[in-house]
């Protein structure tokens, strides 16, 4: 996985840190990424040109799924053994609803701004410093570490249709 929203450039520069960590601050930075969308519990596109395109490709992958899970359920309508059976409906069931999830999040999608590209920078600072959740300095009982991009990602974190 490549960086899709800051550079390893802009991350180092935040991070404050020379090149010699480049290959850990890109695994913190993609991770930031990723705890971006997770958090946001949307997609997170580059442009609204991007965005656009994926709500439009939207009812094509819909229907190609829902033609997976018939097709699933009919194969699965023809094992004879009642929990295989079963088995094999609630798996299609389950993946059908995963990508149920999927579509909530482009339909609800984000397009990335300053903000959002901020906190993603200050999550990769914070893995990146702090490495660990709680610090403990000298003479100090030991503390966790606030992470002030989740401050930001709730304001923007989409809470409807929850499946």
């Amino acid at each position: 996985m490549a960086l899709e929203f800051i550079t390893l450039d802009e991350a180092r520069t935040h991070c404050r840190a020379d090149g010699e960590d480049d290959d850990l601050i890109s695994l913190y930075a993609e991770a930031a990424e990723k705890d971006a969308q997770v958090s946001l519990n949307r997609a997170v596109f580059k442009s609204a040109d991007d965005l656009a395109t994926a709500i439009a490709a939207l009812p094509a992958t819909m229907a190609a799924a829902r033609q997976a899970r018939d097709d699933a359920l009919a194969a699965a309508d023809e094992i004879s053994d009642m929990c295989d059976r079963l088995e094999a409906r609630a798996v299609a069931e389950t993946t059908y609803r995963g990508q149920q999830f999927l579509w909530s999040q482009i339909r609800n999608g984000i397009v990335i701004d300053a903000m959002i590209k901020g906190a993603i920078l200050m999550t990769t600072a914070h893995y990146y410093q702090n490495r660990a959740n709680v610090v403990a300095g000298q003479g100090a009982a030991a503390v966790q570490v606030p992470l002030n991009a989740e401050w930001i990602y709730e304001k923007r974190r989409y809470m409807g249709e929850l499946l």
